[in-house]
């Protein structure tokens, strides 16, 4: 653990690489958050807390900030993966899927999902049983699991053992 650790603050020592991480995860964090508000009346997040509560609302935020924090974290070492092998990340897909899930898991349960309300079930958060929550959860640890996956590959790798 203490080697995947100093792997990503290696990556992330990097100047580009820490814009890749600022720009994935803070671009993420805006369309995840917009998303949330697409159906809401006014796009306002006041009218959100109200329909849903504050504690729901804060669970939200602070998961879209830590799916936010995991993806940006993700392309970060996809990327350095990607440019000293020159090959593809295929084989470590569970960020996408992590991605994926966040975006499902965007919307208001009570408004409907912009998501989706693409595949005619705008209110399909309304009916699980944490609405929502869940899928943001699943989010969380697909990309947890995709980090550490990618971390610990880089000391295995060759070409991107860090020093």
């Amino acid at each position: 653990m203490k080697k995947t650790i100093k792997n990503i603050e290696y990556v992330l020592s990097q100047k580009n690489h820490v814009l890749y991480f600022l720009l994935a995860g803070i671009s993420i964090f805006i369309v995840l958050y917009a998303l949330t508000l697409a159906t809401t009346t006014d796009h306002s997040l006041e009218i959100f807390i109200m329909m849903n509560g504050f504690s729901y609302t804060l669970a939200t935020l602070l998961m879209f900030a830590a799916i936010s924090f995991l993806f940006g974290l993700y392309v970060s070492l996809a990327v350095y993966t990607f440019r000293i092998n020159k090959a593809s990340v295929r084989k470590n897909s569970a960020g996408f899927f992590g991605f994926i899930a966040g975006i499902f898991g965007a919307g208001c349960p009570m408004c409907g999902s912009a998501v989706f309300g693409l595949f005619g079930a705008p209110l399909a958060l309304f009916f699980l049983p944490f609405k929502g929550l869940e899928l943001r959860a699943l989010s969380i640890v697909l990309l947890v699991v995709s980090v550490f996956l990618i971390s610990r590959n880089l000391k295995n790798c060759n070409r991107c053992r860090i020093k």
